[in-house]
């Protein structure tokens, strides 16, 4: 089992952190899974919604306001 995290946000002086993992095998992710800075917009939200919607993969993500 595989765990990957990232955050994102410039902190609390410009706004809220975000920050995300996701849990489970590495052959059981969608192709194209990269470096979000490298997909598109759509793209990100098509593998976003394919993340959730299945039982072997778990996905967190949390939010902390400044």
């Amino acid at each position: 089992m595989h765990i990957g995290v990232d955050e994102a946000g410039k902190g609390p002086v410009l706004g809220p952190m975000v920050a995300a993992a996701v849990r489970g095998e590495p052959d059981a992710l969608p192709d194209g899974i990269a470096d979000s800075k490298r997909l598109s917009p759509e793209r990100r939200e098509e593998l976003a919604t394919e993340l959730r919607e299945r039982d072997d993969i778990s996905v967190g993500v949390a939010f902390v306001e400044p």
